[in-house]
Parts: C-alpha cells; sequence; structure tokens
C-alpha cells in the first residue's frame, strides 16, 4: 500500500505536517522537548490509511525555519498555536500531547476550549507553583547552558541517557535510533530557546483551573513513569473522576514510542 503523502503547511511561522486529506474529525498531535511532528509519522500514516487525518504542528524551536519569538510566553505559544488551528480546521480537534506537548495542550485546551472536543495528555504535568517553578527554571537555565556550552551531540547523549527514559532500552534499537536521528537535526540554540518559551519552568500552574474543563480527557502514563504516575491521579482527582486515568503496564515516559498502538486505539475512537 502506498505511504499517505505528508503535506507541509506554514502559518503564523510555524511548520504543521499533515497525513490524510483533511475534513472531518481531525487529530491533532503535539511532540516533546526534542522531538518533531515527523515523531508522529506512523501514526499519521495509519490515522490516514484509515480515512482520518492527523495534524503534528513542529513546535517553537524544533524546525530550522521556527525559532521562539522574542518575549513570546508560555501562553502566547499556546495562543498562537490555537489560532494556526482554528485557520486550518473547519472543526474541534481531538488533541494529543506528549511531555512538553501535553503541557501544551493542557493550556491550548483551557485557553480555546471551543478548539479541542477531546484531550490525550501522554506523560502531561499540570504546572508548577511559584517556589518550585523558580527551581525548576534554574535547572532547565543548566540544560540551556549544556546546549550553548558543549553542543547539541553532547546535549542530547545526556539527554538520552536520562533515568527518565531508562524504559527505552527495552525497545529496537532501531526505533530508538530513528528517535536520534530526528533530534540530531536540531539546533543547539534553538532548542535552548524553546525553554525560555515552553519549558515547565515558564509554564503556569494549572491544576487549579483543570476542573472548570468540560471536556472528555484521558490522561495515559507508563506504569515505570512513578512521578507522572502520581499527577495523573492528581489530575484526575482535580476533575472530579470526569478525567480517565490509563497506567500502562511495563512502559515509561515516551508511550509515543513505546506503545504507539495504545495512542493509535484512542485515535480511532470517537470520544
Amino acid at each position: 500500500m502506498t505511504a499517505p503523502t505528508i503535506h507541509r503547511l506554514r502559518h503564523e511561522g510555524l511548520l504543521v505536517l499533515r497525513w490524510g486529506r483533511g475534513g472531518p474529525d481531525p487529530v491533532v498531535a503535539l511532540h516533546g522537548f526534542t522531538g518533531h511532528g515527523l515523531s508522529f509519522e506512523n501514526l499519521g500514516r495509519a490515522v490516514a490509511h484509515g480515512g482520518g487525518s492527523l495534524w503534528a504542528p513542529v513546535l517553537p524551536g524544533h524546525d530550522p525555519l521556527s525559532p521562539p519569538l522574542e518575549g513570546e510566553g508560555f501562553v502566547d505559544a499556546a495562543r498562537r498555536l490555537g489560532r494556526i488551528l482554528e485557520a486550518m480546521l473547519d472543526e474541534p480537534c481531538r488533541l494529543v500531547g506528549y511531555s512538553m506537548g501535553a503541557r501544551v495542550a493542557l493550556v491550548l485546551a483551557l485557553e480555546r476550549p471551543e478548539l479541542v472536543r477531546a484531550l490525550l495528555l501522554v506523560g502531561v504535568h499540570p504546572g508548577l507553583e511559584p517556589a518550585a517553578r523558580e527551581r525548576r527554571r534554574a535547572e532547565e537555565r543548566r540544560w540551556q547552558s549544556r546546549l550553548r556550552d558543549q553542543g547539541l551531540l553532547a546535549f542530547l547523549s545526556w539527554w538520552e541517557s536520562r533515568p527518565l527514559f531508562a524504559s527505552q532500552a527495552r525497545l529496537d534499537p532501531g526505533v530508538r535510533g530513528r528517535q536520534n536521528r530526528l533530534r540530531r537535526r536540531h539546533r543547539a540554540a534553538a532548542l535552548a530557546g524553546a525553554l525560555d518559551t515552553l519549558g515547565l519552568g515558564v509554564m503556569p500552574a494549572c491544576l487549579g483551573r483543570i476542573g472548570t474543563m468540560n471536556l472528555p480527557m484521558h490522561l495515559a502514563v507508563g506504569e515505570d513513569d512513578r512521578k507522572f504516575v502520581d499527577l495523573g491521579r492528581q489530575i484526575a482527582r482535580a476533575t472530579d473522576g470526569r478525567a480517565t486515568l490509563e497506567v500502562v503496564p511495563g512502559a515509561g515516559h515516551n508511550l509515543v514510542l513505546e506503545h504507539p498502538e495504545l495512542l493509535l486505539r484512542w485515535m480511532e475512537s470517537r470520544p
């Protein structure tokens, strides 16, 4: 079967990849830090083969032609993405986000709920309170220094060895290799700049607002990712149980990589 064409579009300075012809029931997928819209390529092809469409915006700092905008904050970036979806889609989408992308998806859904029909958040953090946010910002500044002083390849070697991703050692080396090749396309300065706009250290605290959302929300987290299992439970409690939490046995943080079939199942459902 012929692979579906990847359509490349640009709007408001961001690259958006699309698999499928568009039309009704669109899925929008947001990648994590050091990721890319192409992280969803296999899922995009599967959705397109099923007659649907998957749109994968490339977040600021993750495409050579889409550097972070000077002075753009986290909420500003989410609102810009909302304007892009409003211009490109004819109806509300099912919005998928992984890690950094899940945080952007959460803020986008809070800011522009009319654009979203349902949420799937993989490894999402609801944001930190001020004191913890400042500590995280200091940590992210050290990441930025590592990127700028040691370069992209040294940073990726360190990043991929973090305990957060230890479960990926169980994956086929070809799967890990493809992820690494996508990451090597990045530019160190642009990734460092992305943290000024989309880092957890600059994200607003959202847990108190989540209970106001009136959207179907599914939270997915790997069993080995204990911190995010706890965060998922906090979020589910904040919605009085309206959000569903799925803990995936034998998996870690990156379910997009480790268990894409679970995401595809949700993408092909009709919440």
